[in-house]
């Protein structure tokens, strides 16, 4: 969408200012927009599912729309790294991924609308602007320990950033999945790379804020059901905090530490479960996770680990 979606997100933040709506001569000054390049808006608006409406020679939001500010989140968050909030990409970490030599370790990316987002085995995520999250943290990695039980780290400081804003009752299905309930929350999608010889992790994180989908036929949650009012800038900074922290903590002692964490959250333990893997599916009760993050299954016949597959309830 290019200048398009530039031009609509400046447009956008001008109006959360000004809930009355605002007058296209004094819009057209504010903006250095043509009236027609204006009467365009809420057509691209409405393609985006953004409430944006043409009221005679007015424009005007029916509700405010929760946009990112890059000042804010740089602002507040801590520890090393960069903070950067683009319009638009097709995915964050492959973005990411496809710039590691110019990263530092702790660089974070935003976007306001991802068109290409990948979940694991290939699936998509697409946010939605202004109700979705969709943020990828660059992480340098220890190479002393596996990054194998890294998507659980990942998942588990997403967890402790919730919590530390007041979002409580959040379950983590291994290995990358959050859950409120019976509804998805979030996705983890942890990729490695390479930055001048160092091992890297892009740690992306899709979340749910203001919006529920439907996937599969399944509704899943949002953050406001769990608590109403946080902003997409307070949740951005709590993520990029707690995410480059714990990774921090796995580079020093692996995954050990995090492995009561994970089990006062598992949302599979004591449950009968289905492992999807490439050559076969093995149907068992799962049994927490080993020391190294590795779903255990009690099959009946024999207690087997896992490092990777997917879970079907």
């Amino acid at each position: 969408m290019g200048e398009g979606l530039k031009e609509l997100l400046a447009l956008t933040e001008l109006l959360n200012a000004h809930p009355e709506g605002m007058e296209l001569k004094d819009l057209s000054q504010r903006l250095s927009l043509t009236r027609e390049a204006l009467m365009l808006m809420p057509e691209l608006a409405s393609s985006l599912d953004l409430p944006l409406i043409a009221e005679g020679e007015q424009l005007r939001l029916l509700s405010p729309v929760d946009l990112l500010h890059e000042n804010v989140i740089f602002d507040a968050v801590t520890g090393r790294g960069r903070v950067s909030v683009v319009p638009e990409t097709g995915s964050t970490n492959t973005a990411l991924l496809e710039n590691l030599n110019n990263t530092v370790s702790g660089d974070a990316l935003l976007c306001e609308l991802q068109s290409a987002g990948r979940g694991r085995r290939g699936h998509g995520w697409k946010n939605s602007l202004g109700r979705d999250l969709a943020l990828s943290v660059v992480c340098d990695l220890d190479e002393s320990h596996s990054p194998a039980g890294l998507s659980l780290v990942v998942g588990l400081a997403a967890i402790e950033a919730l919590n530390s804003l007041g979002v409580t009752g959040i379950a983590l299905k291994w290995p990358n999945d959050l859950y409120f309930g019976e509804g998805k929350l979030a996705g983890i999608l942890v990729e490695t790379g390479h930055r001048h010889g160092t091992l890297c992790a892009v740690c992306g994180i899709g979340l749910n804020v203001h919006s529920r989908h439907v996937l599969q036929g399944r509704t899943v949650a949002c953050v406001d059901d769990c608590l109403k009012g946080l902003t997409r800038d307070a949740l951005s900074i709590a993520l990029i905090d707690a995410v480059r922290g714990d990774v921090a903590l796995f580079n020093r002692l692996g995954f050990l530490p995090f492995k009561e964490r994970f089990d006062a959250v598992d949302r599979l333990c004591g449950r009968t479960v289905t492992l999807e893997l490439e050559d076969e599916e093995v149907t068992g009760v799962a049994r927490g996770i080993s020391g190294n993050g590795e779903l255990i299954l009690n099959t009946g016949k024999e207690r087997r680990s896992f490092a990777t597959g997917h879970v079907v309830l």
